[in-house]
């Protein structure tokens, strides 16, 4: 069984250099749930614009696939980016 580890032992300026990406991370979670939300809040209106529940649900499974893919290319095509992440990987 591993140990806790108590908040006063943490060493804080170890995590400064991760901060902004783990605000991206938190930010792309809430926005994942939100989004979320809102297809299944639709989910009648689009039960009846398709008539059909499978089709429904590779609408859902595609919307998820895309939004993945998409939260990569931020990354991808922004050098300023690309050379913080070899900062952080080089410590």
């Amino acid at each position: 069984m591993t140990a806790a580890i108590a908040p006063s032992a943490l060493n804080w300026a170890t995590l400064k250099p991760y901060l902004p990406l783990l605000v991206a991370l938190w930010i792309a979670e809430v926005t994942g749930s939100f989004e979320a939300a809102m297809i299944l809040a639709a989910m009648r209106p689009l039960l009846q614009d398709f008539g059909d529940p499978v089709a429904i649900g590779w609408l859902i499974s595609t919307f998820g696939i895309v939004g993945a893919a998409s939260a990569s290319c931020p990354a991808t095509f922004s050098p300023r980016v690309r050379s913080g992440l070899s900062r952080v990987r080089a410590r």
